[in-house]
C-alpha cells in the first residue's frame, strides 16, 4: 500500500518505538469519537428543531473524519499490529443542544491548546518534524471548530438563532466566522419576482458580519434597473464588482478579487478577457480570484483568463444528483451537465461551483442539498 506520508517516519528514534506512534493512535481514536459525538449531537439538535446547529455538528463531524484519516494513514508502518494506548475521552451526554455546543467548544479548545500542541512538541523532539507539522495544522483547524461552536452557543443562549428575514441564514454565516463573504449572483428570482428590498436587506445583514462582495447573475438582469439594485446594495455596505477588481489584504498578504457581470448584462460591457488583461497590466502576475456567476462558461471562457481560482454558482448542483454524475439536468435543460458542484479543472484553470441555496421556477432538488460554502485558502 502506497502512502502520501511515506517520508514522514524518518526521525531521531525508531518510529515503531516512539511516543509519536502512540500519540497518532490517541489522535485517531479521539477524532473518531468526536465524529460520532457530533453525529449524535446533530440528532439531538434536530429534536429541538435547531437545524442550524444540527448542520454545524454534521459539517464538523465530516471534518473530524478527515482528520482521523490523516492520523490513520500516518500509522501505516504499524499496519496489521495492535497499539495499546491510554487516554481520557469526554462523555458529553445531554438532550440540550446548548450543553452539547458548550462541551464541543471546550473539547476543541482542549485539542488545540493542549493535546495537539503537546503531541507536536514530542514529534519534533523525536525528529518527526513532518508529523509535528500535521499536528500543528490540525490543531489550528480545531481552534476554528471551537470558535464556531462557541459563537453558535452564544447565539442560542441569547435567543437570536431563529427569526424571519433570513435570520437563520445570517446566523449560519455568522457562526462560520468568515473573513469575507462572496455572493455570486441570483439574489433576485425572476419567477418569484423577488422584491429588491429582500436582496438589500440580506446584503446589509451579511455586510455587518464581514466585507461582502456581490456580482450579478442572470436573474438580476431579468429585472428593470439593475444599476438601481447595485446602488442600493452599495449603500447597504456591499461591494458590487461590475467587471472590476479590488485588493484584499490579510495577515500581511494580498490577493486580487475580481468580479464580472453576468453575460445577460449590457452588450457593450467590458469582457472578461479585457478585465484579465487589466489585472495583469496593473498587478503583474498576482494571486487572484474571479467571481463569475455562470458555471457553464468556465471551460470555454473563465478557465483561460489566468485566475488562480474561479468561484461560480448558477448550476443548482444539476438539480437531481445521481451516482457517478454531476447531476441530471442543467439550468439550460441539457442532460448530464458538468461543473455543477465542487472543484474542477480545465485548461490550466480551477473553479469551485456552489450548489447554492434555492430553486427557481418549476424545479426541485433530489439528492442535492442546498449549501452554504466555506472556502479556506492556505498559503503554501
Amino acid at each position: 500500500m502506497q502512502s502520501a506520508y511515506e517520508n514522514y517516519h524518518k526521525g531521531k528514534v525508531d518510529f515503531m518505538k516512539s511516543q509519536t506512534r502512540e500519540n497518532l493512535m490517541r489522535s485517531f481514536a479521539g477524532e473518531s469519537q468526536a465524529r460520532n459525538r457530533y453525529t449524535i449531537a446533530a440528532s439531538a439538535a434536530r429534536k429541538e428543531k435547531l437545524e442550524v446547529a444540527a448542520r454545524v455538528f454534521e459539517f464538523t463531524a465530516d471534518q473530524e473524519r478527515a482528520h482521523a484519516k490523516v492520523f490513520y494513514d500516518l500509522l501505516l508502518p504499524s499496519a496489521g499490529q495492535n497499539i495499546a494506548i491510554d487516554g481520557n475521552y469526554p462523555i458529553d451526554l445531554s438532550d440540550k443542544t446548548l450543553d452539547l455546543l458548550r462541551a464541543a467548544r471546550h473539547n476543541e479548545y482542549q485539542e488545540f491548546e493542549h493535546d495537539y500542541a503537546e503531541f507536536a512538541r514530542i514529534a519534533h523532539q523525536e525528529g518527526f518534524d513532518l508529523i509535528g507539522g500535521q499536528f500543528e495544522l490540525i490543531a489550528q483547524i480545531e481552534k476554528t471548530h471551537g470558535d464556531r461552536f462557541g459563537l453558535l452557543a452564544e447565539l442560542l443562549e441569547k435567543g437570536t438563532l431563529f427569526g424571519e428575514d433570513n435570520r437563520d441564514l445570517v446566523n449560519c454565516v455568522r457562526a462560520a466566522g468568515p473573513d469575507y463573504i462572496f455572493l455570486t449572483g441570483d439574489l433576485q428570482d425572476q419567477y418569484r419576482q423577488t422584491p429588491r428590498s429582500y436582496s438589500v436587506s440580506l446584503g446589509r445583514s451579511l455586510a455587518e458580519i464581514a466585507p461582502t462582495y456581490f456580482i450579478t447573475g442572470n436573474h438580476e438582469w431579468a429585472f428593470p434597473d439593475v444599476p438601481g439594485l447595485k446602488r442600493e446594495l452599495e449603500a447597504a455596505g456591499v461591494t458590487v464588482l461590475s467587471n472590476e477588481c479590488t485588493v484584499l489584504e490579510r495577515g500581511g498578504g494580498t490577493l486580487v478579487l475580481a468580479g464580472v457581470d453576468d453575460p445577460n448584462g449590457y452588450a457593450d460591457q467590458k469582457t472578461p478577457e479585457a478585465l484579465a488583461e487589466e489585472i495583469r497590466s496593473v498587478f503583474g502576475d498576482p494571486f487572484w480570484l474571479l467571481l463569475a456567476h455562470r458555471n457553464n462558461y468556465f471551460e470555454r471562457t473563465y478557465s483561460r483568463l489566468g485566475a488562480d481560482l474561479v468561484i461560480s454558482g448558477h448550476g443548482h448542483g444539476g438539480l437531481i444528483r445521481l451516482p457517478f454524475t454531476d447531476g441530471l439536468v442543467s439550468v439550460e435543460r441539457s442532460l448530464f451537465p458538468s461543473y455543477t458542484a465542487g472543484f474542477y479543472e480545465a485548461n490550466g484553470g480551477k473553479v469551485f461551483v456552489s450548489r447554492g441555496l434555492g430553486n427557481s421556477g418549476r424545479t426541485f432538488r433530489l439528492f442535492n442539498r442546498p449549501e452554504m460554502v466555506v472556502l479556506t485558502l492556505r498559503r503554501q
